[in-house]
């Protein structure tokens, strides 16, 4: 059921306001991770006095290493809540018919795992090739 078209969006009366919070918090995610990463890059930096070796500084023997477990949870993490959010998707198909903010919500997704992705390959500073070191 939906509401009449108003502001540019459709929305629709039947679905609770969790599953959106949790379903942008979900789209969210590849932006987290790529910040986590860089994140710990930068506090290394701090506490280095110079940006990041691969190969001689370890993020995992640096005072930093509470910061590493965390942004590795997350790397982690980013494969399972995919399938989380694709299940969410497929179980509200019917919203994802007509225009509303589960497709704002998807495109911030691809683009934030394109960020991801497309940081990990080009890797300007070497930050992902000091981190996976």
């Amino acid at each position: 059921m939906t509401k009449p078209f108003r502001s540019g969006t459709y929305t629709d009366v039947s679905v609770p306001p969790k599953v959106e919070r949790w379903f942008a918090a979900l789209c969210l995610f590849p932006v987290l991770v790529t910040a986590s990463v860089y994140l710990e890059a930068i506090v290394a930096t701090m506490t280095l006095h110079h940006w990041p070796i691969p190969s001689i500084d370890d993020p995992k023997s640096l005072t930093t290493w509470p910061l590493h477990a965390v942004s590795t949870i997350l790397i982690l993490a980013i494969y399972p809540l995919l399938v989380i959010l694709l299940a969410i998707a497929l179980k509200n198909w019917r919203v994802l018919r007509v225009r509303s903010r589960y497709w704002i919500w998807m495109g911030v997704y691809v683009v934030g795992y394109a960020v991801l992705i497309l940081s990990s390959y080009v890797d300007p500073w070497r930050v992902w090739y000091w981190w996976w070191d």
